[in-house]
């Protein structure tokens, strides 16, 4: 699904989300999932002074794995080149889901400033 992201003034669209900026944002991240927890982490690493935000249309960080739910539902990839770097995965070589989607949870909310600089 891709959605259309519109800068008006002071608001932000996602999707059908609609956002007030209240505060001064240097950066929006688009997304919650690996990529968009790996941008957070290092924008807060290398430049502290910089405020950003997470958006996601979902509620709960984990992108793709606070999606996918149905039993089985695993990586088609190894875990330790898709993981962080920062932090890196600990299971199994292919990890399931929910394991996946807890590594997500447990990581961004033992790296970054959450959640007054996260919206999801």
């Amino acid at each position: 699904m891709f959605s259309v992201y519109l800068f008006l003034e002071e608001k932000l669209k996602v999707g059908n989300k609609n956002y007030i900026m209240t505060d001064k944002i240097d950066v929006i991240i688009i997304g919650a999932g690996i990529a968009g927890i790996t941008t957070a982490y290092y924008l807060q690493k290398n430049f502290p002074d910089i405020k950003y935000k997470i958006i996601d249309s979902r509620s709960a960080v984990g992108g793709t794995w606070d999606q996918m739910r149905f039993p089985g539902v695993r990586a088609d990839n190894d875990m330790y080149t898709y993981g962080f770097s920062f932090n890196p995965w600990q299971g199994p070589i292919i990890g399931k889901g929910q394991d996946i989607k807890n590594y997500i949870n447990a990581v961004s909310y033992t790296h970054l400033t959450l959640p007054t600089n996260r919206e999801v």
